[in-house]
């Protein structure tokens, strides 16, 4: 699988290119590892489209995984660990925030996928109902 990352100046845009398995544990556990590409495959660290320069995308480095536990029918346990190379100099200020905005995804995972109000919600209209 292979993405474009536009990084905002002054850092150019990044490729990553990644390979990736999953396992199914005994437990029901999901295990999702990625990592990169054998080098061998690859004759250089920057890709071209085409002979303008401004396009240039140099290529960069992750690897990781994902550990998905259920912990009951309608939840379940994510953990994550993943390292990355975005392979030049880069700015502190600037990965901080691109940092804040990573973790930001899991919190939005959390609160689409968090409806203990509205299951909470539902059973006691039922549970009225059932009494009336």
């Amino acid at each position: 699988m292979s993405s474009i990352q536009y990084i905002p100046y002054p850092v150019s845009s990044r490729q990553f290119i990644i390979e990736g398995a999953i396992h199914q544990r005994a437990d029901g556990s999901l295990i999702y590892a990625w990592g990169n590409p054998r080098k061998e495959n690859f004759s250089t660290s920057e890709v071209y489209f085409g002979s303008n320069k401004r396009k240039r995308i140099t290529r960069g480095e992750t690897r990781g995984y994902c550990i998905v536990t259920p912990t009951s029918p309608t939840s379940c346990k994510l953990v994550t660990l993943q390292k990355g190379d975005l392979k030049g100099r880069i700015p502190a200020k600037l990965m901080s925030y691109q940092i804040a905005k990573t973790v930001k995804i899991y919190k939005t995972i959390h609160d689409k996928f968090n409806c203990d109000e509205d299951v909470d919600s539902q059973q006691r209209a039922a549970l009225a109902n059932l009494i009336r």
